[in-house]
């Protein structure tokens, strides 16, 4: 219920102020599960990605933003669960799986921080793809930093991913010609 009232007011936000354009809808799955990748540009990208797509999506959040009195406790609950950022972190690969295996809407952003232009993927995001066996919708942010009109690109899902575990460095970069073909 507090998700879909802050969706439905960041929403009018996201086409107020930053005249947020969607392409892609068609792409979205019915239904949960599946893994959300798209690129990080700024504060906003979970917003516009929330806002975007019809289904929930609970996103990989970097640990800091939960110590932050009062965010921490909104994140929570939006849905968002913490990650060290820079190691492996068992305790979020196993939150991001649960709630894969309960259908839900996982959402990650591969290059592990904001960047102004598409940065190298982590090989985190593939390894959590291959290990939940869901499929990947990829997304393409564009001008969420400033204020130029933003664009969510959705991208066609993937079901099947041309890498194994003993090549993950492959599906990184494979998932980032995915989102950078959206951009």
């Amino acid at each position: 219920m507090f998700y879909r009232f802050a969706r439905m007011v960041a929403r009018w936000f996201m086409i107020i102020f930053k005249g947020m354009k969607v392409e892609g809808l068609e792409n979205v799955p019915k239904s949960g599960p599946y893994l959300v990748v798209a690129n990080h540009e700024s504060y906003f990208d979970p917003v516009a990605i929330g806002c975007a797509l019809p289904h929930q999506v609970y996103f990989m959040a970097k640990k800091e933003l939960f110590d932050i009195p009062g965010f921490g406790l909104l994140l929570k609950k939006l849905g968002a669960f913490p990650v060290k950022r820079n190691e492996v972190d068992l305790t979020a690969v196993k939150t991001a799986l649960k709630y894969l295996k309960e259908g839900k809407v996982v959402g990650i952003f591969p290059e592990g921080t904001r960047l102004k232009t598409l940065g190298e993927f982590h090989e985190g995001a593939a390894a959590l793809a291959l290990k939940a066996s869901v499929p990947i919708l990829p997304v393409g942010l564009k001008n969420t930093r400033g204020f130029k009109r933003c664009k969510v690109v959705i991208g066609k899902i993937i079901s099947e991913l041309p890498y194994d575990k003993n090549e993950l460095e492959k599906g990184a970069r494979f998932l980032r010609e995915k989102v950078k073909e959206l951009l």
